[in-house]
């Protein structure tokens, strides 16, 4: 099974009937999962995030377990691995929450749509790695505020407007990451910004080479010049992600505000991969939350209910069918 497609081990049913929700409640990182993932085996990582065993994560990438779908088997107090080399959960998904719990996700609800918030969230995601994660945020905010709906009683009414405000919106890549170096890597060409795409749904990374962004003349002269670059590769050293590599300057970003291929693009990577990831996990009850608002999904609808479908996520392919 792809790595986009592994889904919740303990099967769909026995999720259908549990109240999930994103947990955001950063911990001491001196502790250790062992996860079970589709394979039968089991791995460990570092724990990110507030977790307990019965969990299900989603895996970072940087590794043959990148973005695959496990259950929590044992937490640990202290480092079973070694922290240069372990890998952490991108994404945990706990049960029963509490108020503070659901005051964490409010709090991780950005639109990323200014210089500010882009710097803030620069700070969220797992410490080990030293490129922009754009996309990665964006879903996490999606997964928040989606979170933040599903548990009316434990939310203001102030932060279910929050919420619900967040989700009828367009969450595109903002063209202005593409007007800064907010990243040096070794990786990159030199002095450059580098802004890395994941997708958690078959065939994002195909999409993205039929954009018509990517053949326009002023981008393609800026490649020519060493002064931009995107590599896409799906091999098991990229790890299913494209790397945009950039010097920060206006003309690009300039470009990338009058691509409207690139913002209708963006945003479906950006909903289509949160809510790909809930019907993974057969989170019904927060799949049911995010459709009780209208979000910019209309374009591919049909593209969800057939994932739901093919992994065999009855419960969550009925709800998007209603």
């Amino acid at each position: 099974m792809e790595r986009e497609k592994t889904a919740n081990i303990n099967g769909f049913a026995d999720a259908a009937d549990q109240d999930w929700y994103l947990s955001s409640t950063s911990i001491n990182k001196n502790h250790t999962l062992s996860v079970k993932l589709n394979n039968g085996k089991t791995y460990k990582y570092i724990m990110s995030k507030k977790t307990e065993p019965g969990d299900l994560v989603i895996i970072d990438f940087g590794g043959a377990t990148s973005y695959e779908m496990g259950n929590v088997d044992l937490v640990e107090e202290g480092l079973k691995v070694k922290r240069d080399y372990a890998l952490l959960p991108l994404f945990t998904f706990s049960r029963d929450p509490v108020k503070n719990a659901i005051k964490k996700n409010v709090e991780g609800i950005k639109a990323l749509a200014s210089v500010e918030e882009l710097e803030d969230r620069m700070e969220y995601l797992p410490d080990n790695y030293d490129r922009f994660r754009v996309v990665d945020y964006l879903v996490q905010s999606v997964l928040s505020a989606i979170t933040v709906l599903a548990f009316p009683t434990l939310a203001s009414s102030a932060d279910l407007d929050k919420a619900k405000d967040f989700l009828t919106k367009e969450h595109p890549v903002p063209s202005l990451v593409f007007g800064r170096q907010f990243y040096t890597s070794y990786y990159s060409m030199s002095e450059c910004g580098e802004v890395i795409f994941t997708g958690f749904y078959p065939g994002w990374q195909k999409d993205m080479t039929n954009c018509a962004f990517l053949k326009d003349p002023k981008l393609v002269e800026l490649n020519e010049n060493g002064k931009f670059d995107i590599h896409i590769d799906d091999s098991y050293n990229n790890d299913y992600t494209a790397y945009f590599y950039f010097n920060g300057n206006s003309k690009i970003e300039k470009i990338f505000v009058k691509a409207k291929d690139f913002a209708e693009f963006t945003n479906e990577l950006v909903y289509r991969s949160a809510l790909s990831i809930l019907i993974r996990g057969g989170f019904v009850n927060l799949l049911k939350a995010a459709l009780s608002v209208e979000m910019p999904i209309k374009g591919f609808y049909d593209k969800l209910i057939a994932f739901a479908e093919e992994i065999g996520s009855e419960n969550c392919a009925a709800v998007l069918s209603r």
